[in-house]
């Protein structure tokens, strides 16, 4: 089994116009809404995601150098399962990135995924040296 990489990459903006819309959102966990840039995928694209802080908080997220940090699931068709826990080198900076209330990051993963549907989690916390909180997961996505 292949180990997937992640691109090195993200970029934070800012969204003061941008409000959450909908309801009761299954994948906001502690306030963090994850979205992957599409829904389907061909093995070995790159996943371009965003996470949108919709608290009023600031929030510190998991990341290693300067990519937010993203393990993710599998559906084997009964339940999500774990396939990565997306590991980080040690010389890399793995401090939490402070995304302020309203603010989006946009981060890419190399997908090497199998055929099938994922979803990626997002790591956050109240504070900076505060237990990490991985509930936050994205939209389900297939890769084909």
């Amino acid at each position: 089994m292949r180990i997937p990489s992640a691109v090195p990459l993200f970029a934070c903006l800012a969204v003061a116009c941008e409000t959450p819309s909908g309801g009761g959102l299954p994948n906001a966990g502690l306030g963090l809404r994850v979205q992957t840039a599409a829904s389907y995928y061909q093995a070995g694209d790159t996943v371009s995601f965003s996470v949108l802080n919709v608290s009023f908080d600031t929030l510190w997220v998991s990341r290693c150098c300067n990519r937010i940090t993203v393990p993710f699931d599998r559906w084997d068709g009964l339940a999500w399962r774990q396939v990565s826990g997306d590991p980080c080198l040690a010389v890399c900076p793995q401090g939490p990135l402070a995304l302020a209330p309203r603010v989006s990051c946009t981060s890419l993963v190399y997908s090497a995924f199998a055929t099938g549907q994922y979803r990626l989690h997002v790591g956050a916390a109240r504070r900076g040296d505060a237990d990490t909180d991985w509930s936050a997961t994205s939209n389900a996505f297939q890769v084909r």
